[in-house]
C-alpha cells in the first residue's frame, strides 16, 4: 500500500546527471511504485534543484534493505571522521581543491 507519505529535505549537494554537474538543494524521500526497479514497491530518493527544472535531478529506486545499508553507511561515515572535518561547512572552489 503506499501511503503518500514524502519527507522533503533542504540539502546542499552536487549531483552529475546527462548534462553535467549540478548543484542540488533539495532531497524526496518516499515510498512508492518505482518506475524502473524492478519491485512493487521502493524507496524512492530524487535529489534536485527545482529552480534548474527536470535536468537537474539525481534519482535512487532501491529496495527497503538497501536503503538501510545506505542510510547506515552514511551514519558511519560520519561517524568515523573527525568532527573538525564533518562541522567544516567553508566551500571550496574547484580551482582549490
Amino acid at each position: 500500500m503506499c501511503t503518500y507519505q514524502t519527507t522533503i529535505v533542504a540539502i546542499d549537494a552536487s549531483g552529475k546527471t546527462a548534462q553535467g554537474w549540478h548543484h542540488l538543494n533539495q532531497a524526496s524521500i518516499y515510498v512508492d511504485h518505482p518506475v524502473h526497479f524492478p519491485s512493487g514497491h521502493a524507496v524512492m530518493i530524487d535529489v534536485m534543484n527545482p529552480l534548474q527544472g527536470p535536468h537537474a535531478r539525481v534519482a535512487l529506486e532501491m529496495d527497503a534493505v538497501s536503503a538501510r545499508s545506505l542510510a547506515t553507511a552514511i551514519m558511519a561515515a560520519l561517524e568515523e571522521t573527525p568532527a573538525a572535518i564533518v562541522a567544516d561547512t567553508q566551500r571550496v572552489t574547484a580551482s582549490t581543491r
